[in-house]
């Protein structure tokens, strides 16, 4: 998993995995992360029909607006401090919100894509922001 982060690239691969979970009542769940040891960045997707598939394309609203597909980033890794914590949504006010992720490949061992999007610390009104642009992932599914 690569990307630039406000036009500077980094890499998360010391571990990358992707978790694709049947939730009940029609409801599915991908997610993929990617790890350094200092940082992770992490794609949330949801569907109600597990199309999770090549040539699919997920932008921020998800299951007919009652949730969002979010892209996540943490640094420094495990910190619980709100200024290490961004996210793809603002709970403060009104800013433009942006995230798109692409499925380009999908098996039954693999999934491959692009991301873009805007992510926010959400700790305050001030609004502080980071751009990503140039996102891909391959990532193999892990056993659940």
């Amino acid at each position: 998993m690569k990307a630039k982060v406000d036009g500077s690239g980094k890499s998360f691969n010391k571990t990358v995995a992707a978790i694709k979970a049947n939730l009940g009542n029609g409801y599915y769940s991908l997610i993929i992360t990617g790890l350094t040891s200092t940082d992770q960045m992490s794609l949330m997707l949801w569907s109600d029909k597990d199309d999770f598939n090549a040539g699919k394309t997920f932008t921020l609203e998800a299951l007919g607006g009652t949730t969002y597909n979010e892209l996540t980033y943490v640094a420094p890794l495990g910190s619980s401090d709100p200024v290490s914590q961004w996210v793809s949504t603002y709970d403060y006010g009104s800013v433009p919100e942006s995230f798109q992720c692409t499925i380009t490949e999908a098996t039954d061992t693999y999934i491959k894509g692009t991301f873009s999007g805007v992510i926010y610390q959400n700790n305050s009104s001030d609004v502080v922001s980071k751009t990503i642009t140039e996102g891909e992932f391959y990532a193999k599914y892990t056993i659940q």
